[in-house]
């Protein structure tokens, strides 16, 4: 679902395995992210060698990111 009104700019962080079976990275690395950055969201992305997973150095990533995002 995306909704017709967006309200304000937030920053994202995105996290992708490039190996992942369920759903293609491309898609996120290649649609997603730059749809995001044209419409002036400041996207964080972390691709890494995996799954359909999140390992944890990517996950202690993206709460270093969020914390300093939001300090």
């Amino acid at each position: 679902y995306v909704p017709d009104v967006k309200r304000g700019k937030p920053k994202i962080f995105v996290s992708h395995g490039i190996g992942d079976p369920v759903l293609p990275f491309g898609n996120t690395r290649d649609l997603l992210v730059p749809q995001l950055r044209s419409e002036g969201y400041n996207v964080e992305l972390a691709l890494f060698q995996g799954v359909h997973e999140v390992p944890f150095d990517i996950e202690t990533r993206g709460m270093d990111w969020f914390l300093a995002a939001n300090s």
